[in-house]
């Protein structure tokens, strides 16, 4: 087997020959030349033009064949070296196959949410094939809870608490997974496929289906396939038509730093070809609060305060540091249909920062978001105040009791009632 890549997948073909010194051994293509290329040297230096003759005494001799076109099917290429004497003639005959590996990956899914949304299973575009390795994928750390653990009472407490997708084996509605298709062309029957996470190991996991059924390589970074064997094969060429699903679990350290390699091993144990892509794990923080200054009642200064809660579009690097793609909820209202932008772009008006408890857990974020599109969907009970951030002045601790609230004091109310400390 050889394959259509560089240097370091050059197959050896190694000429010998027991024969009388006078005798000639000739090298030639016999079917399928057009798929491979020969050189002298692994550095492809010198070009070795079929047919070639040595003599015996010029023996053994070894050659590089490259793979330069994917073969139609199995065994489709055929060398054949003849040794000529006068006495006579035999020949062997060996045949390849050029595959080439190909290991397609997709943006992941951008919808952070509480279960709000059904089908799942929703990936961003695929990453060109020549961005693969220079770019990469994005894919989001999963921490939302898409088949909807949490319930919160009217009053804010919760009946059950939210669990983060993360911490999951099976998640009904999943949909911020990132999609891979790993192809070999042509399939042979011998030799094994190997998907290794090379990079960034611990950060990610892979599974078999987008909702999470079973973890694709549990316990090793590396799931290989054996060709040889007929169910293995067609699991492998199953994954390629349905994906195989990479989850984020924990944010990269730098761009790029999660490698995955998929490579075809030949029988005898050396890897002749492959293809890498890689993926950026990016966590985002909603559920913090964003302030800027603002300008209201009278003369006095007053600043503005809000909650991140949503992220919208294509999960790409643009995308990710655009503010116009970040949803706020903020008062009056509550409303949630304005964009991050507002805060950290107001003309006239300096943006202050993005501020959370340095303890909070994700699970807190989940509740600090649920209680705030709590609010939102109440707003017609809540009217905004400009003097004291929350109203009745005897607040009964209930969420469902507040009738008034001020842009701060709705941050501090979803964070408070949550037992999570905003001051100091």
């Amino acid at each position: 087997m050889n394959c259509v890549t560089g240097e370091d997948d050059l197959l050896e073909l190694h000429i010998s020959s027991t024969g009388v010194p006078d005798a000639t051994v000739e090298l030639t293509c016999e079917a399928g030349c057009w798929k491979i290329k020969l050189y002298e040297y692994a550095s492809r230096s010198i070009p070795v033009t079929l047919p070639q003759s040595w003599d015996v005494s010029e023996l053994p001799k070894t050659l590089y064949v490259e793979g330069y076109d994917t073969s139609s099917v199995v065994r489709d290429v055929e060398l054949k070296a003849t040794y000529t004497h006068n006495s006579g003639k035999c020949e062997d005959v060996v045949k390849l196959t050029v595959v080439k590996p190909d290991l397609a990956i997709y943006n992941g899914g951008s919808d952070l949410d509480n279960g709000e949304e059904d089908p799942g299973c929703h990936q961003g575009g695929v990453v060109p094939e020549d961005d693969e390795e220079a770019v990469g994928a994005y894919v989001l750390v999963n921490w939302d809870d898409d088949d909807a653990d949490g319930s919160m009472n009217v009053d804010g407490t919760w009946e059950r608490d939210p669990v983060p997708d993360l911490t999951e084996t099976y998640v009904r509605h999943e949909d911020n997974l990132s999609k891979l298709l790993p192809t070999l062309d042509p399939v042979p029957v011998l030799g094994t496929v190997e998907l290794e996470v090379v990079g960034g190991v611990g950060k990610v996991k892979l599974w078999s289906t987008c909702w999470k059924q079973t973890e694709l390589q549990a316990g090793s970074a590396v799931k290989t396939w054996d060709l040889s064997d007929a169910a293995q094969r067609a699991e492998f060429q199953q994954f390629g038509l349905d994906g195989i699903w990479l989850e984020g679990i924990e944010a990269s350290d730098a761009e790029r730093d999660v490698e995955l390699d998929l490579r075809y091993v030949a029988p005898t144990g050396q890897t002749t070809c492959s293809d890498t892509v890689s993926a950026t794990v990016v966590m985002i923080n909603l559920a913090n609060a964003v302030h800027r200054e603002g300008t209201l009642i009278g003369v006095s200064a007053r600043g503005h305060a809000a909650l991140v809660w949503r992220f919208e579009g294509q999960l790409t690097k643009d995308n990710l540091n655009d503010d116009d793609k970040f949803l706020i909820i903020e008062m009056s209202g509550p409303t949630d249909d304005n964009t991050l932008t507002s805060m950290t772009q107001s003309p006239g008006e300096d943006a202050w920062g993005c501020f959370t408890n340095p303890q909070i857990t994700l699970v807190e974020r989940l509740k600090i978001l649920n209680t705030a599109k709590t609010l939102v969907a109440w707003a017609g009970n809540i009217t905004w105040t400009g003097f004291k951030a929350l109203e009745p002045v005897q607040w009964d601790g209930r969420l469902d009791s507040i009738r008034y609230l001020r842009c701060d004091g709705l941050v501090e109310v979803c964070y408070e009632i949550n037992e999570i400390e905003v001051w100091g």
